[in-house]
């Protein structure tokens, strides 16, 4: 279970200094400007990037460009982390997540191959989600949803 912020320290690092990100490349490229030290408090990983010769530079906002990361995975864990709300993608009734994950060609897919593909991109959420010490939130998220494929 993903350790919880209370209602006195959410409040207090929303309004501390901010990070922000640049996601993906082109037509899906997002920006995101999240509060840094809720990043530090679930992740070792970006407590780590983000305390490392930032101290003295705490009031300038920094930029992190990730263009190889699907923004997918990158709007789950923040939404997760900020507002404990799951991604639409892994909430869809199941008979809705065979649409979602065969491309728009492949409808007619066997359902048993388009579960495979849903289960194959939960794993690689996890896996996603393990680089940046948030492997135990991406749990939070996937697991329920896997449980009723």
């Amino acid at each position: 279970m993903t350790k919880e912020l209370t209602f006195k320290q959410y409040l207090e690092y929303v309004r501390g200094p901010a990070v922000n990100f640049a996601v993906g490349t082109g037509e899906d490229r997002k920006y995101h400007c999240l509060p840094k030290y809720i990043l530090c408090h679930y992740s070792k990983y970006f407590e780590r990037l983000l305390t490392e010769d930032n101290e003295a530079h705490d009031d300038e906002t920094p930029t992190i460009e990730l263009p190889d990361e699907r923004v997918l995975f990158f709007d789950t864990l923040f939404e997760f982390m900020l507002n404990k709300k799951i991604n639409d993608y892994f909430l869809v009734p199941k008979e809705d997540r065979i649409r979602r994950v065969a491309d728009d060609d492949t409808w007619s897919e066997e359902p048993l191959r388009c579960y495979e593909r849903y289960i194959d991109t939960c794993m690689e959420f996890l896996l996603y989600a393990q680089k940046y010490d948030l492997g135990e939130m991406a749990s939070d998220i996937v697991c329920p949803s896997l449980s009723i494929v």
